[in-house]
């Protein structure tokens, strides 16, 4: 098994669809980490990812976790911030597969109990 398929299996996966497709979707792990947040680019603009990160918030409360972080790219960075998530790090030196580089951003987002 690969580190891939590792992760895959320990994070629950919120899956958006619209008519009947898959246009997005979040993952959470056991700790916190929202490891992913992916909307396909025909469904950007809608809402998509406000509606995944608050499943995952909703998740993360009822497993009594008090906090969600994440590492987002460039890009993903305004809509985490809209979705309450603070920058604590940027990484400008984050290495990714094959040694390539990719800034990104360690944020973080306190959970209110509701």
């Amino acid at each position: 098994m690969t580190g891939w398929d590792v992760r895959r299996r320990e994070a629950a996966t919120v899956l958006a669809e619209s008519d009947g497709e898959v246009v997005g979707f979040s993952d959470l792990r056991h700790d916190g980490l929202v490891d992913m947040l992916f909307v396909h680019p025909r469904a950007g603009g809608r809402g998509v990812a406000r509606m995944l990160v608050e499943a995952v918030q909703a998740d993360a409360r009822s497993r009594g976790l008090t906090m969600l972080r994440t590492f987002a790219s460039r890009s993903a960075k305004p809509a985490f911030e809209r979705l309450g998530f603070s920058v604590v790090e940027y990484r400008p030196d984050n290495t990714a597969r094959n040694g390539v580089v990719v800034p990104n951003y360690e944020m973080r987002c306190v959970l209110s109990p509701e």
